[in-house]
């Protein structure tokens, strides 16, 4: 295992580029640091090596190549960039490409992990049974961690790798009028992520294109949601009726023999009509009001109040006025407009004008 673990970590490139550089290959040792710099992004001596690299004659940045990089990570940084150039369609191909090859990816690294046992969780557990349900979890931990594994993209970790896409995804079919795909982009997400910027985006087409109906996640994505909740059942099971301590299990509880529940909860049941009635216009005015005032700070209160009741994790983070642009401060953002023209209109993260700004707590898990 801890050769497995050594290729996985890309130990053999913290010495080859020491050796190709003395052999003066200066490229190769270029792309040996940058590929072991890309899987531990947070080694001082690597990164010492690289810049050191940088500062030798015939350096370039074309010699920066990541010699281990798996095609969903090429397609994913390749549909980034046509994002950021506004190349809607080139971005739709290669989200919709690298989706494909995660989860073709994600497969062929479940495959590996049928003979990678952890025996450290069987040590000294003399029972066939209990070496038998050890050994799964082991097996069924290491295929859940696969996708944890494969969101790395380019030495940055983006949290869920799925959800990842599809917060692209939407933006790009939606520029490109495709308010169907978008839609279905929006589901997908929301299956992994209940974000409230996301909501919103939901809450935008919805009221948009009038079809509820067209926020269904697609058959693959949904299973593949489904087989990850059931992983996770299964595995916070043995994590709490299943740990053998002083070499006995815990008393056994009522449930232990029930099956794992196979229901999985799949409808987005947020209360989008109650958006629209959280301020009034009497309210925004005390809300772009130029100083802080008694008034204000009471009403701001009993607004956090009301945005709990829609976000039980939420908190009050700002009220701002301004012409510029500006972006919401906390990854969760709920930003709702305090202009007169748009009275408590729900926004994204990027606003002008006056807005209240609250913060959504909620831990999710990638």
């Amino acid at each position: 295992m801890s050769t497995y673990h050594d290729l996985e970590e890309r130990k053999p490139y913290q010495y080859m580029h020491i050796c190709y550089y003395h052999q003066g290959e200066l490229a190769m040792a270029v792309q040996s640091a940058y590929t072991f710099l890309v899987a531990n992004p947070e080694d001082k001596d690597i990164l010492q090596s690289l810049n050191w690299y940088m500062t030798r004659n015939g350096y370039s940045d074309e010699m920066l190549i990541d010699m281990e990089r798996k095609d969903h990570e090429a397609k994913f940084i390749n549909g980034v960039e046509a994002y950021d150039e506004q190349d809607w369609g080139r971005c739709v191909h290669e989200f919709e490409s690298s989706l494909e090859k995660t989860i073709l990816q994600d497969e062929k690294c479940r495959i590996l992990c049928q003979d990678k046992i952890d025996w450290s969780v069987v040590e000294g557990n003399p029972e066939i049974d209990v070496l038998i349900a050890s050994m799964r979890a082991s097996v069924v931990r290491c295929e859940h961690n696969c996708l944890y594994k494969l969101a790395n993209i380019n030495g940055h970790y983006v949290g869920n790798l799925l959800a990842a896409h599809f917060e692209y995804l939407h933006f790009c079919h939606f520029k490109l009028q495709r308010g169907a795909e978008a839609s279905q982009a929006v589901a997908n997400y929301l299956l992994f992520d209940d974000n409230p910027l996301m909501k919103r985006n939901r809450y935008f087409y919805e009221k948009q294109y009038k079809k509820p109906e067209l926020f269904t996640p697609s058959p693959e994505i949904l299973e593949v949601f489904k087989r990850r909740k059931l992983e996770e059942r299964y595995l916070d099971f043995m994590e709490k009726r299943f740990v053998v301590k002083d070499g006995e299990l815990p008393p056994e509880q009522a449930d232990d023999r029930n099956p794992l529940s196979m229901d999985f909860h799949v409808e987005d049941d947020f209360d989008y009509s109650q958006v629209a009635s959280l301020i009034s216009q009497p309210e925004c005015k005390i809300l772009r009001a130029q100083i802080d005032t008694r008034e204000r700070d009471v009403f701001v209160k009993e607004l956090e109040e009301r945005v709990k009741r829609l976000w039980p994790n939420s908190s009050f983070s700002t009220v701002s006025c301004g012409r510029d642009t500006r972006e919401a401060k906390c990854p969760r953002a709920i930003v709702f407009s305090a202009e007169s023209d748009d009275c408590g209109e729900w926004l994204g993260k990027w606003y002008t004008g006056c807005v209240v700004v609250f913060c959504d707590k909620k831990e999710i898990l990638a």
